[in-house]
């Protein structure tokens, strides 16, 4: 932040560490603060959404989700927590059926966490352990993802964090270590930071898109090169 203050993602990853350490009023301002520098073509539109939610701010987030124009049909899982927590669960229903037909298997993670905040605990376990079966590249974010905190004391929750073998500590010292282990940290840790940019380590992991969806790097280490 302080080398580069103008830099929207800077301020637009920060949001989002700051949102998985559930610090939401720090979230919207340095989420605001990366508006301002972008205000047309916003980087972090998930991430808004997400902030008003987390502050109670349920129809600020439906107005940013309706407001998505042509990429509003992959806004109905914003639209299925919106429209669920003003009262309207017809609406809600409606929005993952179409988001469901829209991303099939792939969107477990989403579906999960969406039955979870509509407190279905069974539903989103299982949409959970499809998306472990699937590796569904999301999952590294379940370490921190305010979504699920509903689940994080249920035994079949707890089994899948075990499963996923998130580190107990973040050591910096490992990301220097180019081993056959270090891809696997990595990508637990970007579960654990995620205001980490994974593009800048990509000589330790694959890329991964800011959605998540275009690797599944937790699951295969690197080998080492040479």
């Amino acid at each position: 932040m302080a080398l580069d203050p103008l830099n929207e993602n800077s301020h637009g990853y920060l949001s989002e560490a700051l949102l998985s350490a559930r610090r939401y009023d720090e979230a919207l301002a340095a989420y605001q603060d990366s508006l301002s520098l972008q205000p047309k073509e916003p980087e972090f539109p998930a991430t808004g959404r997400l902030i008003y939610y987390a502050l109670g701010d349920f129809e600020k987030m439906r107005a940013m989700c309706e407001g998505a124009g042509e990429a509003v049909k992959y806004s109905q899982d914003c639209l299925a927590l919106a429209y669920h927590k003003l009262g309207r669960q017809a609406d809600a229903e409606t929005a993952l059926a179409r988001f469901k037909a829209l991303q099939g298997n792939a969107g477990a993670y989403r579906y999960a966490t969406i039955y979870a905040q509509w407190g279905n605990t069974s539903k989103a376990l299982e949409w959970l352990e499809t998306g472990l079966q699937l590796r569904d590249a999301n999952l590294i974010l379940l370490k921190t993802d305010p979504l699920l905190d509903p689940l994080r004391k249920e035994p079949r929750f707890k089994a899948i964090e075990r499963e996923l073998n998130f580190p107990s500590r973040v050591l910096p010292d490992a990301l220097a270590k180019d081993t056959a282990q270090s891809r696997s940290f990595g990508c637990q840790l970007s579960g654990v930071l995620p205001a980490l940019d994974k593009w800048r380590l990509a000589g330790r992991l694959q890329p991964v898109g800011r959605d998540g969806k275009s690797s599944s790097c937790f699951l295969t280490p690197r080998q080492p090169q040479g």
